[in-house]
């Protein structure tokens, strides 16, 4: 699904990610922060390879439109594409509460964010080429307004 649907890989394999070159820093609370935003043109590489995986897939003719000068997004299309990404994150949610050991409750997996909000941060981080998932919902939050990790 991912490589497929997602990545637009015709062969279905996955490329290959150097998960110990990136570096990320937890202590960075910055909003808008997470660990592939430290690596320069990080961004920009990975819009790239979608952009190129999509225009050597069979989705190009559907997916994009173009009027003249102008090249646009089909919307529906990408409504169907948003759909399947829901459907992949939910297995990913699967995965990551199966295999990681004593899960957190529903909620706690739910709430967890790749990047910092103005309101809290990242429960994913990256160390030593690995994800670790930190839930910090607890159900007194609301009436302690602390945090537990």
């Amino acid at each position: 699904m991912l490589a497929k649907r997602l990545l637009f890989r015709g062969d279905g394999s996955l490329p290959s990610v150097d998960l110990y070159s990136y570096q990320d820093n937890p202590r960075n609370r910055q909003a808008g922060h997470y660990f592939a935003l430290d690596k320069s043109d990080a961004v920009k590489e990975a819009q790239s390879r979608m952009m190129k995986g999509l225009r050597n897939s069979s989705k190009w003719g559907t997916m994009m439109e173009n009027s003249g000068d102008d090249l646009s997004f089909n919307p529906a299309v990408v409504k169907s594409y948003e759909e399947w990404d829901v459907r992949f994150r939910r297995i990913l949610l699967l995965l990551l509460s199966f295999t990681c050991g004593l899960s957190g409750r529903g909620r706690e997996m739910t709430s967890l964010k790749y990047m910092n909000t103005i309101v809290g941060d990242r429960g994913l981080l990256l160390q030593g080429g690995q994800f670790m998932a930190i839930t910090e919902y607890h159900k007194s939050l609301a009436i302690m307004d602390a945090t537990k990790v």
